[in-house]
């Protein structure tokens, strides 16, 4: 049988500490018909030496030297000096499992993609301790888009048909970070057909000594950042993608944004938000957006779980989100309540409510024999919500999220039903209608519907709590609804 070449492409910079088992992992790998090229930059340390001393070990080894020290032009002279029929990119302080090459090269052939992808590990500096980042298993349901936003946008991950690169032109930029953000969407949206390895291939090592972590080097990564973003703009465009895929690519450009300013937690706040502000200001311009997620004031209604939506919604570095836990609409007939929600109201002047109505299934319970009874003081503290947001928060968005009990926990691994599944049934039958009940006493207010029943389940054991990634689903869709004012 013929067996593909597979290039695998290393940029070299500054790592002599890590560089050798690197290598080694791809040395040891299952599927030897492979072509390993080395792009030491200057670097400072003995790096470049050990490149060229490795050519002696494996003659699969190429040095394919750097004149810049930048990982976007390191990885396109990869590609345009590799032979092989299939990509994969490691970084130099990585490693690889053994089956790294040969599972994804497997899933490519047995499934005729241009792509596939697989799950990996996070690790301490020595790789002693990892932990699985297996977020891919949602995009069976939700969708690709999900995990672009909310994954780590890196091309180690994945193995590429050079022919699909090359067709398309695709190229990184030149910059020194987030050079594979750039093109990690764009690939993903220029085919239908991707494959998924569901186990992790691949070992990250998050170095404390990076250079990111450097407080002199904000300013350029900021700079860096908007390279990266006027370069994503012009590349959908190019390919005619732009209108499709730009609530996608506006949501990872904030969410990377803020993610690089958390490298900085020792920074006075003053300084931390005039940096949150350039970025923000940065991306309206470039997407003619009114609206960015350090401008949101979230206040959150219902379960706990909208405090943690709520904190996503106004990021770390942001103002706090705010939430009123365990609030029911039958708890706004009393006046004492009333008052707390107008007091945050007017003191919060928040500029987004989001509503989730789980923390009624307690209470529906208590009212088994007088549903009527319950559902009429229902109804009024639903008529008290609206004329409290029309007098104190009139411009608010409202967001009516469809949060529902899970039917099953997760134990050792593994699903299992609760043991009250009929009650569950009806009290999620009685939980939609108490939406549509909501949407209908709050017209302005947008529904955002459930994740997938396959994705609902419970973590902890408590029906209420739901999917892990609930927050962070419900972010995106609210989000994408925001990102259209």
């Amino acid at each position: 049988m013929n067996k593909p070449l597979v290039s695998v492409i290393v940029p070299v910079y500054n790592v002599e500490k890590y560089l050798k088992e690197c290598v080694d992992s791809i040395m040891s790998q299952t599927y030897d018909n492979l072509e390993i090229i080395l792009l030491p930059g200057s670097s400072q340390d003995n790096s470049t030496a050990i490149c060229y001393s490795l050519i002696a070990q494996d003659n699969r080894i190429r040095i394919v030297d750097q004149d810049k020290n930048n990982l976007g032009y390191a990885r396109n002279k990869g590609v345009a000096h590799s032979k092989g029929e299939y990509i994969v990119f490691v970084d130099s302080d990585d490693t690889i499992l053994p089956t790294y090459v040969e599972d994804l090269l497997n899933c490519c052939l047995e499934n005729d993609s241009d792509i596939a992808e697989c799950e990996y590990y996070t690790g301490n500096d020595d790789l002693t301790q990892t932990k699985i980042y297996d977020v891919l298993n949602l995009t069976k349901e939700i969708g690709h888009e999900f995990y672009e936003r909310s994954c780590s946008c890196s091309v180690w991950k994945m193995m590429i048909r050079k022919s699909f690169w090359t067709i398309h032109d695709i190229m990184f930029p030149e910059s020194t970070r987030m050079e594979d953000l750039a093109v990690y969407s764009l690939i993903f949206s220029l085919t239908d057909k991707v494959s998924f390895v569901y186990k992790p291939l691949y070992n990250y090592r998050q170095n404390s000594a990076s250079m990111m972590h450097s407080l002199s080097k904000i300013q350029f990564f900021i700079d860096n950042y908007f390279l990266v973003a006027d370069f994503m703009i012009s590349e959908f465009k190019r390919l005619n993608l732009y209108s499709a895929h730009r609530a996608t690519i506006l949501s990872q450009l904030e969410h990377h944004g803020i993610f690089l300013l958390q490298y900085y937690e020792s920074l006075p706040q003053e300084e931390k938000l005039s940096y949150q502000l350039q970025i923000a200001t940065g991306i309206k311009e470039r997407f003619h957006n009114s609206i960015s997620v350090v401008d949101l004031r979230p206040l959150g209604w219902g379960s706990a779980s909208t405090g943690i939506l709520c904190e996503l919604l106004a990021k770390r570095t942001g103002l706090n989100g705010k939430y009123i836990q365990k609030m029911t609409l039958r708890g706004m007939t009393t006046q004492n309540i009333r008052s707390q929600f107008e007091n945050m109201c007017r003191e919060f002047d928040p500029n987004v409510i989001v509503i989730d109505l789980l923390e009624e299934t307690d209470y529906v319970q208590d009212y088994r024999d007088s549903l009527d009874e319950y559902m009429l003081q229902w109804n009024n503290g639903a008529n008290y919500l609206r004329q409290s947001i029309e007098e104190n928060c009139p411009k608010t968005d409202v967001f009516i999220i469809g949060k529902y009990l899970a039917k099953q926990y997760e134990a050792n691994g593994q699903l299992i039903n609760y043991g009250n599944p009929d009650d569950i049934d009806i009290l999620n039958e009685l939980l939609a209608f108490m939406y549509k009940q909501l949407c209908k006493s709050i017209p302005r207010a947008v529904f955002i519907p459930s994740i997938p029943d396959k994705c609902r389940y419970s973590a902890s054991g408590d029906p209420k709590d739901g999917h892990s990634y609930d927050s962070s689903y419900y972010y995106e869709k609210i989000m994408d609804v925001l990102y259209l004012k």
